[in-house]
């Protein structure tokens, strides 16, 4: 039973050296997934960041818009008053 006894203890070795990486392991990966975590949620926030800025620039795009718009507004107006008063002359 001596030769059965060393075998056992060889494999119980074994066994907890393999439980230990198991362990390891799990620890490694659940690390990992905090740090994919915390990338996404930057990547979240930076996406928030940019729709924001998006929305934002629109805004400013349609004002100006509306800018040139009353800009070229008053110029055909300026025009048409120069034509009457040159008519008028």
């Amino acid at each position: 039973m001596g030769d059965q006894g060393a075998g056992f203890g060889v494999v119980a070795s074994e066994v907890r050296k393999l439980s230990d990486h198991t362990k390891q392991a799990a620890a490694d990966i659940e690390t990992s997934l905090g740090s994919v975590q915390d990338s996404m949620k930057h990547m979240e926030q930076e996406i928030g960041q940019i729709t924001t800025a998006t929305v934002d620039q629109a805004k400013l795009v349609t004002e100006f818009m509306e800018s040139i718009e009353q800009l070229s507004e008053t110029s055909a107006n300026l025009k048409k008053f120069v034509h009457q008063m040159l008519a008028l002359e």
